[in-house]
């Protein structure tokens, strides 16, 4: 089925190849001529939750001995 919009401009174009949301913004559609119609792209992957930080044992060691010696009495 041929659809006539008008113009020689839009000879050769069979497909509505896109008419969303985007293409709605500006009032349009985008045409394809060899039947070709466009697939949105999934949406990004959620990015992974940060690791928590774990204080490495030599920095707990440290500040172990550090808070014993000034609780020693002089």
């Amino acid at each position: 089925m041929q659809h006539d919009i008008g113009g020689n401009s839009y000879d050769g174009f069979t497909t509505i190849y896109r008419n969303d949301d985007e293409t709605a913004k500006a009032n349009s559609y985008q045409l394809s001529n060899d039947g070709s119609v466009y697939i949105a792209p999934p949406p990004p992957e959620p990015a992974p939750a940060p690791e928590p930080y774990v204080r490495p044992l030599e920095d707990v060691q440290e500040r172990k001995i550090a808070e014993m010696n000034a609780m020693q009495i002089p």
